[in-house]
């Protein structure tokens, strides 16, 4: 009754482990670390290079990024060291005003999307990782975009 109650509401299977510990039961799925899965982060990387001239990222649960392709480093001109360093957050890393926000041309509107993410990701898994970090994001400064030049 506890998977099933957990696979309706669409429980992630590490919260699914929780809930059967809770209810006196064994853990039914193990964890595995990224590393550990060589044939999902094989397909996931030829998607990431598919990708290209494009930059293509993958995240973990806590928008760390765990995978790039070549290209994406070419956009971290004038971020700051702090932001470079591993684990590179993407959430940090688009919308921190020493970072790459202020050349975000629709700033405001991307950051209202990714607030509204992380509200929905906290809402259906109340992650305090998560939690933490739009917390941080909610108390980053606004900035303005730079001005674009027109290439016409």
């Amino acid at each position: 009754m506890v998977i099933r109650l957990a696979e309706h509401l669409d429980v992630p299977l590490r919260e699914r482990n929780l809930l059967l510990l809770s209810a006196g039961f064994a853990p039914a799925y193990q964890e595995r670390s990224f590393e550990e899965l060589a044939a999902a982060r094989q397909a996931i990387e030829q998607v990431i290079q598919a990708h290209k001239p494009y930059p293509a990222f993958a995240v973990d649960r806590h928008w760390n990024i765990v995978l790039s392709n070549a290209v994406l480093p070419q956009l971290y001109v004038d971020v700051a060291e702090e932001f470079l360093r591993p684990p590179v957050n993407a959430v940090r890393l688009m919308l921190h005003p020493r970072a790459m926000a202020p050349r975000i041309v629709n700033l405001s509107e991307w950051r209202a999307h990714v607030i509204t993410v992380l509200r929905q990701q906290i809402e259906a898994r109340a992650d305090p990782g998560v939690q933490a970090l739009l917390a941080e994001i909610l108390a980053y400064p606004q900035v303005e975009a730079e001005a674009v030049a027109d290439a016409g």
